[in-house]
């Protein structure tokens, strides 16, 4: 076995062991982990494969291939948590093989190990590679592409003549078919990222796009050979994405408009329009998430980067793979950067190339100096867990309708703080004893802070897992089962604000009081128009005796406690229900 089959095995071994063993941990949140689960159940259970679907209603605003990876999943593991993370924890798995294969060629398979290493065990991979979404897919296939753009082009870059053969035309497929799968995860942003990422690397070195002949030896560019690469690539996404797209839009006559115009360029240009309203996350926040979604990469990093720049910092033209990989870095933060819609997780595109330009570092300095720093910041950490045991962080306002993660560490109860405290507290400490001893260690520092991050990626998951009624109905769709099996569910507010319950709860919910018009497919084609309901009927539905449950924000509950006397109260984290089940209805109020 070679070398670098070794660090692969074990790094792949390590990986498996830290997001598909874990992925049944913690109960599924709001928002996009009950969207993609919840439309993925109802494919498991017979619904449309070819339309998702949510509360009855067509869920568009993606292409479907995760929620058909998860439907697959629930039908082999059944309707559990494990099965819809599982499609994403693989996807982090193979992202992170890919990172080690992209660093291994420009380094070799020490520096490929210690690239897959960094993005295994940041923070961010975590946490937002945990969440339901289609980033870790959709990241994964991007890094994919630029592998094969490196391998299809790397003749050029080494000056060996031949790449007029079949090897590179066979990594470009690559390069396409890996575009193609991108796009028909989330849309037509792969295309557009990946070829304003090789656009400006071949602007960093021409000779990316120098086509060697075989024969003349000639290093011009040849305009048939790259009109075949350029036609290729269209043929291929084409294929994969037009049959869904024309289909959907036959069905609902207008979805390409929404799907082009509303969904993707509203999100770019940051649009007020109702189908693509979202709270934004302000460019420090996100910069400033990115330091922690790097721990403890980043802190350990940072010195080394400031004393290459000092000490060796001489700027010289990129060539070949680190012209790809500072493009790649460069236009994915650029474009985030005017973008007028982002989120914090958008960024995890980029990744990659934050891992390898680590692993570059590390294994090029000394960096007695981060090794130094490191054990500080875990210190630091422990005294924050020890203030936040204490309860001083607690607040009455719920975090259910945060949207970023700036923002959901307000609202905890003392309770759950002091939980967060503990564990953050014995994890800091644990990890301040490894890094002091990477601090000591001449020979193997950097496996005693891969160790720490692992334990803190591990304690950040049982941190998600622990909040988790703040952010995700399941507790309540338990206490249903269990209380009022027969109660349809009405919820107060937005159907993604309360997406848990598609997953956890059966049947369609009714959604109080929200607008219709939010919806592509009920505004135009009237589909479950009836599962919008006011407040006043589900009053009355409620006190005439029917089977109904009202779930509302933990901050509503005066409210409706006025509005449904003598109802049940259960209250889990961020949120209530009220439920009853009268044997003699109630006269409705006049």
């Amino acid at each position: 076995m070679t070398e670098s089959r070794k660090w692969l095995l074990w790094l792949v071994a390590v990986a498996l062991v830290l997001q598909v063993a874990l992925a049944g941990w913690g109960d599924l949140y709001n928002e996009t982990d009950g969207q993609y689960a919840g439309a993925a159940r109802v494919m498991a259970e017979g619904g449309s494969w070819l339309i998702p679907e949510n509360n009855g209603v067509p869920r568009l605003v993606k292409p479907p291939l995760l929620v058909w990876l998860m439907a697959g999943s629930m039908e082999i593991f059944g309707i559990n948590e494990f099965a819809a993370r599982l499609p994403g924890a693989l996807a982090i798995v193979a992202w992170v093989v890919v990172t080690f294969l992209f660093a291994a060629r420009l380094g070799g398979p020490q520096m490929g190990f210690v690239a897959g290493v960094v993005l295994l065990t940041s923070l961010g991979t975590a946490t937002l590679g945990r969440i339901v979404q289609p980033e870790p897919l959709f990241s994964l296939f991007l890094a994919c592409a630029f592998y094969a753009f490196l391998r299809g082009n790397e003749t050029n870059w080494k000056g060996v003549i031949g790449s007029a053969g079949w090897k590179p035309r066979f990594w470009f497929a690559g390069f396409w078919l890996a575009i193609a799968l991108s796009c028909f995860v989330k849309g037509w942003h792969g295309l557009v990222f990946a070829g304003l990422i090789v656009t400006v690397a071949g602007i960093a070195d021409p000779g990316i796009f120098t086509h060697r002949d075989q024969r003349s030896n000639s290093g011009a560019s040849h305009p048939r050979f790259w009109l075949q690469f350029f036609a290729a690539g269209a043929l291929i996404i084409a294929a994969l994405n037009l049959p869904w797209l024309l289909y959907v839009e036959a069905k609902f006559p207008g979805f390409l408009w929404h799907f082009f115009i509303d969904e993707t360029l509203g999100h770019a240009i940051g649009s007020s329009a109702v189908a693509t309203g979202y709270e934004n996350v302000p460019r420090w926040q996100f910069l400033l998430l990115h330091l922690a979604w790097g721990f403890p990469w980043s802190f350990l990093v940072m010195p080394a980067a400031i004393c290459w720049l000092r000490d060796r910092g001489n700027w010289q033209r990129p060539e070949g793979g680190w012209a790809l990989i500072g493009a790649w870095a460069a236009v994915t933060l650029g474009v985030l950067m005017v973008a007028g819609q982002r989120q914090d997780y958008y960024g995890m595109m980029m990744w990659p190339t934050f891992a390898i330009a680590t692993a570059w570092l590390l294994t090029r300095e000394d960096n007695r100096l981060g090794y130094r720093l490191l054990p500080l910041v875990f210190l630091i950490g422990i005294i924050l867990g020890a203030v936040a045991r204490s309860g001083l962080f607690a607040g009455d306002k719920s975090p259910t309708q945060m949207a970023t993660a700036w923002s959901t560490l307000g609202g905890f109860n003392a309770t759950t703080w002091s939980q967060l405290g503990t564990g953050m507290a014995v994890v800091c400490a644990i990890g301040f004893m490894l890094t002091r001893m990477a601090a000591r260690s001449r020979l193997n520092g950097f496996g005693f802070v891969a160790a720490a991050a692992a334990l803190s990626g591990v304690g950040a998951i049982a941190g998600v897992a622990l909040v988790a009624p703040y952010f995700s109905q399941a507790a309540i769709a338990r206490h249903l089962a269990q209380n009022a099996p027969t109660a349809r569910i009405a919820w107060d507010g937005p159907v993604d604000k309360g997406s848990s319950l598609l997953f956890y709860a059966p049947g369609r919910m009714g959604l109080i009081d929200q607008n219709p018009a939010q919806d592509f497919c009920v505004r135009k084609f009237d589909i479950a128009r009836d599962t919008y309901v006011t407040s006043v009927e589900t009053m009355r539905d409620f006190l005439a005796g029917k089977p109904l449950a009202v779930v509302a924000n933990r901050e509503r509950l005066k409210q409706w406690q006025k509005r449904l006397p003598g109802a049940q109260i259960f209250e889990a984290g961020g949120y209530v229900v009220f439920f009853k089940l009268p044997t003699e209805p109630s006269p409705p109020p006049r």
